[in-house]
C-alpha cells in the first residue's frame, strides 16, 4: 500500500503555485475596464499599456461625472500622482470605492 502525501509535502515539492496546476494555463482572466475606450487610449499614451492594465482596467466609469472609481485609496492616490496634469487637462476625476468604506463599517458595528 502506497503512503498517502500530505498538503505539506505537495507544497514543498511544488504542486501547487509554480508546479502542476499553474502549467494547466490558470491565470486569471484580464481585467476589461468598463469606460470609454478613448479614455483608455489617452492613459496608454500617457502612461504606457503596463500603468492602464494596472491602474485603470481595474477601474470603474461613472460617465455623468466623469469619474474613475479607484479600487481603493491607494490606487486613487497612485492614479492621482501619476495622472493629475492629464486628469485636469481631459476634466476626469477620480475617487475612492466607497465600497470598501462600508465594508469596513459594518464589520466595526
Amino acid at each position: 500500500m502506497a503512503a498517502s502525501i500530505t498538503p505539506f509535502q505537495r507544497l514543498r515539492e511544488g504542486f501547487y503555485g509554480t508546479g502542476a496546476m499553474a502549467s494547466a494555463g490558470s491565470e486569471p482572466a484580464p481585467v476589461a475596464f468598463d469606460g470609454p475606450a478613448e479614455l483608455r487610449a489617452q492613459v496608454v499614451t500617457e502612461q504606457g499599456e503596463d500603468f492602464a492594465k494596472a491602474w485603470i482596467d481595474p477601474c470603474r466609469w461613472d460617465q455623468g461625472s466623469r469619474t474613475l472609481i479607484a479600487r481603493n485609496a491607494f490606487a486613487e492616490a497612485r492614479i492621482r500622482r501619476d495622472l493629475g496634469g492629464w486628469m485636469t487637462r481631459c476634466r476626469v476625476n477620480v475617487e475612492a470605492s466607497a465600497a470598501n468604506e462600508h465594508h469596513h463599517q459594518g464589520a466595526a458595528a
